[in-house]
């Protein structure tokens, strides 16, 4: 395990799980659910990276530059694809310091017929923490490239998550969108909404501002998030006491919604995005 401690911020990271968050605290009290003790599923952590894309691809199949695609299924999550690799794999420690860390990843072609890199650094002081999940085409062909961040807020008191955005996407069933509508056809969190998991939330907003406020046990939190991660997925499952606020750079299955909407990289180039989280001062 790796530790940052900075103005009252506590920051666990390990990664041989999947290079994932296990705690982020404030004075001691839970922002971010903390793992439990030598878990070994990274579903169980606080926070993890969705790397090479984010959520789910249908049927764990996709044309690419006419090409078919077919990648691995987890036990569990049939019939589709979910989160890409670097959940999944083992980072390294590249850098630290007393306020920062670095950690890397390299991932060559395997069933994602592509070679790629990663960087996450993750900086701790008095404005909170700030997370740089970056990605780089080691490949000679332009591949698919998607990013985002999957954090647990730990959610209590009146559990009110508050957030502005354009649309939201209506799922099927099996959870891949179908249809982009107003987002009061699931919750629309422009004015405060109250995460009381009555009903299962697991759809993607887009359109989103950069901007929410979620309540904590740590208190009143800040999420923001980098220009280029403008869809907001929202996982808020009945009965549980978190809530999942996860900055993405595409919706689910957009890899096979109409050309040109999923991200692509060329060789040789890379593509970041930044989360920041913060106790709310105002």
């Amino acid at each position: 395990m790796l530790r940052l401690v900075q103005a009252g911020y506590e920051l666990e990271l390990c990664p041989q799980l999947g290079g994932a968050v296990t705690a982020l605290r404030w004075q001691g009290r839970n922002i971010l659910r903390s793992t439990p003790a030598k878990a070994c599923d990274v579903l169980a952590t606080a926070s993890f990276p969705l790397i090479p894309f984010a959520n789910r691809i249908a049927d764990a199949r996709f044309d690419w530059q006419g090409v078919a695609i077919h990648l691995p299924v987890l036990p569990g999550f049939e019939p589709h694809a979910l989160h890409g690799d670097g959940w999944q794999s083992p980072w390294s420690l590249i850098d630290r310091d007393e306020d920062e860390i670095v950690l890397g990843l390299d991932h060559p072609a395997s069933a994602w017929p592509w070679h790629w890199s990663a960087r996450q650094r993750f900086s701790l002081s008095e404005t909170g923490l700030e997370m740089v999940l970056s990605l780089t085409n080691l490949d000679s062909t332009d591949m698919p490239a998607g990013l985002g961040f999957h954090p647990y807020f730990a959610i209590s008191g009146d559990r009110t998550i508050r957030f502005r955005s354009d649309h939201v996407w209506l799922a099927r069933d099996d959870m891949i969108p179908v249809q982009r509508t107003t987002p009061g056809r699931i919750g629309d969190f422009c004015h405060g909404l109250q995460a009381c998991g009555r009903k299962l939330i697991d759809h993607c907003y887009s359109g989103w501002d950069g901007r929410a406020l979620v309540t904590c046990e740590a208190g009143p939190v800040r999420v923001s998030a980098s220009p280029d991660a403008r869809h907001l997925h929202v996982f808020i499952p009945p009965g549980e006491d978190f809530a999942c606020l996860e900055p993405v750079t595409h919706r689910p299955d957009v890899i096979n919604g109409p050309a040109g909407e999923m991200p692509a990289l060329a060789p040789g180039d890379t593509r970041s995005i930044t989360m920041r989280i913060a106790l709310d001062s105002s």
